[in-house]
C-alpha cells in the first residue's frame, strides 16, 4: 500500500516539462505533494525491516531501533545542511575551479548515499537527502546547472532499470493483482489526489490535472518494495505486480492527461462543492524566488570593475537589476548590502534562468572569460529572444563572435579607451565637443560594422 501510494517526481516535473506546464498552477500542489512523499520515504525505509519479528516484543524492539537510526540520520543531515554543506561549498566555490565545484556536489551525494545505508536506511534514499541539502544552499543553482545531464543519464537508467526488472511469467502470474494496483493508483490515488488538491482551495480544473499528474508509481515506490522483498514484508508475486502496475501507470498517465481537459470539465460540479479558491497570484508570488518576480529588469553577469559600473548608475537611478558572479565572498557582500545575486558561471542556463533572463530587458555581459561570454549570449538569446545584449569583448577578435552568439551591442574596452584618448586630445586643439562627438560617433560606427560585416 505504501509503495503504490508513491507518485514519481522525476515523472511529474518531465510530463509538465514537456508539456510547457511547469509555471500552470497545476504544478504548485503536483510538485508539493510528491515532494512530500519522497520525504515520507525516510521513517517508511527505516520502518519496514523492524516488521519482520516474529514476535510483538521483537517487532517493538525493531521499531525502536528503526526510530532511532531514522532520527540519528535526519539530526546528522540537519547539521550537514545548516554547517557542513555550506562550509564546504563556499571554500571549495573561492577556489575558482568548475570542476572541483563539481565533483564535490558528486562527491556529497555519494557519500550521504553510502552513510545512508549504513545506517539501514538506502542508497536512493541518501542520495535524495543529499540533493535536499544541497538545494537548501546558496549554490544550488550552480550544483543543477553542472549534474543536469547526469540527471538525464540516470532517468534513462531508470526507466531501463524498470524493463530489466520485469518478469513477464510472473506478471501473468499475477495479473489480477497487477490489475487492482493499477486501478487503485490511477483512479482512487488520482482522485483522492484531486479531492485534497482542490479542498485546501485550487480550482477543479487544477485539482484534476494534479491527480492525474500524480496517478502513477514512482521512483521511490521500487526502493520500499525491495527492502520489504528483502526483509519477507511482501513476496515476488507481490513485487512482480507492483512492477507490472507502475509500467502499466506510467503508460496511461500520458493518455489521461490528454484527457485532462474533458475530465476536469466533467468533475468540475462535485469538486467545486470543496474548499474556496485562494488567491493564487499571491500565493505564487509569495512562493517564488526574489528574482523571480522581476520582470523588464537588467541582469549583470559579471561584477568586476565595469559590472560594478553598471550597478552602482542602476542603484542611483532605482532601476531593478540582478547580479550573476562566481566570487562566493563576493555573492554575499552584495546579499548584505541587499542587491540580488546569484552565484554561478554565467555559461550555466540554470543559473541565467534563476536570475529572470526570460523576463529580463538587458543582459550586460561583463565577464573576461570570452568563451564563457559567448555561451551565455547565445543561451540568453535563446532564452529570450527579444533580449538586448550588452556584451564586452577584451580582443578585437572576440567581437565578431559576440554579435554571431546573438548580442546586440559589444563593446570592446581597449577601442573604446582609445577613442576616450581621441577626445582628450582633440579638445586640446580647440575642437567642440559637438565636432569631438561626431567624429567618435562615425568612427565607432564604422569600427562595430566592419565586426558586423565579418560576422555575417
Amino acid at each position: 500500500a505504501f509503495a503504490s501510494a508513491m507518485s514519481s517526481s522525476i515523472v511529474a516535473l518531465t510530463l509538465m516539462e514537456l508539456r510547457g506546464t511547469l509555471a500552470q498552477p497545476a504544478a504548485r500542489p503536483t510538485v508539493a505533494i510528491a515532494l512530500s512523499q519522497d520525504v515520507a520515504v525516510v521513517p517508511l525505509v527505516a520502518l519496514l525491516p523492524a516488521l519482520t519479528g516474529s514476535s510483538i516484543a521483537e517487532v517493538g524492539r525493531g521499531l525502536l531501533v528503526a526510530v532511532a537510526n531514522a532520527l540519528i540520520a535526519l539530526i546528522v543531515i540537519t547539521i550537514l545542511g545548516v554547517r557542513v554543506v555550506p562550509w564546504l561549498l563556499f571554500h571549495v566555490a573561492r577556489l575558482g575551479s568548475r570542476e572541483l565545484f563539481l565533483l564535490t556536489v558528486v562527491l556529497l551525494a555519494f557519500g550521504t548515499a553510502i552513510g545512508s545505508e549504513r545506517l539501514g536506511l538506502s542508497l536512493a534514499l541518501g542520495a535524495f537527502l543529499a540533493g535536499v541539502v544541497i538545494s537548501e544552499s546558496e549554490f544550488s543553482y550552480q550544483a543543477l546547472g553542472g549534474i543536469l545531464p547526469l540527471r538525464d543519464v540516470f532517468g534513462v537508467m531508470f526507466f531501463a532499470g524498470l524493463g530489466l526488472l520485469t518478469d513477464l511469467g510472473g506478471l501473468l502470474d499475477a495479473w489480477p493483482l497487477t490489475l487492482t494496483i493499477l486501478l487503485t493508483v490511477t483512479v482512487l490515488k488520482a482522485t483522492i489526489t484531486a479531492v485534497v488538491v482542490r479542498f485546501v482551495g485550487f480550482p477543479a480544473d487544477v485539482a484534476v490535472r494534479s491527480g492525474i499528474f500524480l496517478g502513477q508509481i514512482g521512483e521511490f515506490s521500487f526502493v520500499l518494495g525491495l527492502v520489504a522483498l528483502r526483509g519477507g514484508v511482501i513476496d515476488d508475486t507481490v513485487y512482480n505486480a507492483l512492477i507490472g502496475a507502475a509500467i502499466a501507470s506510467l503508460l496511461l498517465n500520458s493518455l489521461l492527461l490528454s484527457a485532462s481537459r474533458p475530465l476536469g470539465r466533467l468533475l468540475a460540479a462535485p469538486l467545486e462543492r470543496l474548499g474556496t479558491t485562494p488567491r493564487m497570484e499571491d500565493e505564487r508570488e509569495g512562493s517564488q524566488p526574489q528574482s523571480a518576480k522581476l520582470r523588464g529588469h537588467v541582469v549583470i553577469a559579471g561584477y568586476g570593475r565595469a559590472g560594478r559600473e553598471v550597478g552602482r548608475v542602476l542603484q542611483r537611478r532605482r532601476f531593478r537589476f540582478v547580479v550573476i558572479d562566481r566570487d562566493p565572498v563576493l555573492v554575499r557582500e552584495l546579499r548584505h548590502e541587499g542587491v540580488t545575486v546569484v552565484y554561478g558561471d554565467v555559461a550555466n542556463e540554470q543559473v541565467l534562468l534563476a536570475a529572470g533572463i526570460p523576463t529580463a530587458r538587458v543582459f550586460v555581459v561583463a565577464v573576461p572569460d570570452a568563451f564563457a561570454a559567448e555561451t551565455a549570449v547565445r543561451l540568453a538569446r535563446a532564452l529570450n529572444p527579444t533580449l538586448d545584449i550588452i556584451a564586452r569583448a577584451d580582443r578585437r577578435s572576440f567581437v565578431a563572435r559576440l554579435i554571431d552568439a546573438g548580442a546586440s551591442e559589444v563593446v570592446q574596452p581597449s577601442f573604446e579607451a582609445g577613442l576616450e584618448l581621441v577626445r582628450h586630445t582633440l579638445h586640446r586643439f580647440g575642437m567642440s565637443l559637438q565636432e569631438i562627438q561626431a567624429i567618435l560617433t562615425a568612427r565607432r560606427v564604422d569600427y562595430y560594422e566592419e565586426q558586423r560585416r565579418i560576422a555575417d
